[in-house]
């Protein structure tokens, strides 16, 4: 149900029934699915730019997913922790959580993942004024949205068309790339 609301934009009665949740979850040692619920908590308060909050239950999300060893839940929980970095314009911290987060999905040989790490970076390097690597990391993050638009994907054919579009805009007035974008929100 806590998906549900989060999903129709009721953050309020989202995080109400995922505080319930949550405490059921623990109280059952149920961490696969207190991870998920934690992942849905941070995405409420994400999507609402409430990033310092977000933060708290991303790191204990990916906490916890360490623990139980599960990757593919660690990589999805790196990047709930950068976008929430990134909100929170800590850069660097957010750099280096990508940087791992993109080695894992290229350990478990997902170029979605991979893709979704590198469109964060762009990200970090255009709030620095790097614009060249912004401009790189979007073209990698291109390449790996192309090989799954190649299969017919329609969400990766519309993330393909975003980076070619936004490739464009960093060559060609990098400046007002921040003005046109704002952090996304990729998955």
């Amino acid at each position: 149900m806590g998906q549900f609301y989060w999903y129709n934009g009721k953050f309020k009665k989202a995080l109400s029934i995922l505080d319930i949740a949550k405490g059921t979850f623990e109280a059952l040692n149920s961490l696969l699915d207190l991870c998920l619920c934690l992942h849905l908590i941070h995405r409420c308060y994400a999507f609402q730019q409430k990033y310092s909050e977000a933060l708290d239950f991303a790191k204990q999300e990916l906490k916890i997913a360490e623990e139980i060893g599960h990757d593919e839940g660690i990589q999805t929980s790196m990047r709930a922790v950068a976008i929430d970095l990134i909100g929170t314009y800590c850069y660097e911290e957010a750099l280096s959580t990508l940087e791992k987060s993109l080695i894992l999905a290229q350990e478990l040989g997902s170029p979605l993942a991979a893709a979704q790490s590198l469109e964060l970076m762009v990200y970090i390097y255009a709030a620095k004024e790097n614009f060249l690597e912004a401009q790189v990391a979007y073209d990698r993050a291109r390449r790996h949205y192309g090989s799954l638009a190649l299969k017919g994907t329609e969400p990766e054919m519309a993330h393909l068309k975003k980076c070619t579009s936004n490739i464009a805009i960093l060559e060609s007035e990098p400046n007002e790339f921040f003005e046109k974008h704002s952090c996304p929100m990729l998955y």
